[in-house]
């Protein structure tokens, strides 16, 4: 279905009343195959949500491994240990939420 709207023209960036975009909800998900798909759309690895969180915030608090790995792949460096509004890097959520093999990423 992401695939079927992006080829008609959805736009990967739109934001909910929070600014979490399409992929900041796959990556919750752990939908790395719609991660991907909506990167190679032009969505934006470093948006931010009303909360500062970053599709990669998303992805290290659920221990979504692949999808993270995704991200890595092409967020800037700079926003990779970016803090959230509340002060924590992606990589403080995965360690709080015990998911060591993000951890290790």
């Amino acid at each position: 279905m992401v695939f079927l709207l992006l080829k008609h023209g959805a736009d990967p960036n739109l934001t909910t009343r929070d600014d979490y975009t399409a992929l900041h909800i796959a990556a919750k998900d752990g939908r790395a195959d719609i991660v991907q798909c909506l990167l190679a759309n032009g969505a934006d690895p470093d948006a931010r949500t009303k909360r500062g969180f970053c599709p990669l915030h998303l992805a290290a608090k659920r221990g979504r491994a692949e999808a993270a790995r995704t991200l890595l792949q092409v967020m800037r460096p700079e926003n990779v240990n970016a803090a959230g509004r509340n002060g924590l890097t992606p990589l403080h959520m995965a360690a709080h939420y015990n998911h060591v093999q993000l951890v290790e990423l």
